[in-house]
């Protein structure tokens, strides 16, 4: 089911693209710093639209790097610490367990 609804949403997406270049076919001039080039106004636009998207994902694939390696960090000092809270539990047990504790003569006294 789920992949029907993604069918047919891609071929909703399609239409509207074409009717998209249908209404904006006319041409257009493009000036750059070296020249002018005329071009269709729908290449203009998704040209545009796509390089929009490529720089953005760029800059977002650049903070969830940044992102990712700042979670690794927490997450091993994280460790660290656990570790470290572990370890004087685990000696304490252990004198515990050494030192003999009698209640029975502490009552008597």
């Amino acid at each position: 089911m789920k992949r029907q609804w993604r069918l047919i949403l891609l071929l909703v997406l399609i239409f509207v693209v074409g009717l998209f270049a249908a209404f904006n076919s006319q041409s257009v001039a493009v000036n750059f710093l070296f020249g002018q080039v005329a071009a269709p106004l729908v290449l203009v636009i998704l040209i545009s639209v796509l390089a929009g998207a490529v720089i953005a994902t760029l800059l977002v694939t650049n903070v969830l790097w940044q992102q990712k390696r700042r979670v690794k960090t927490l997450e091993r000092q994280v460790a660290s610490l656990e570790q470290n809270t572990r370890q004087p539990q685990l000696d304490d047990q252990k004198v515990s367990a050494e030192k003999p504790t009698d209640d029975s003569n502490q009552g008597q006294q």
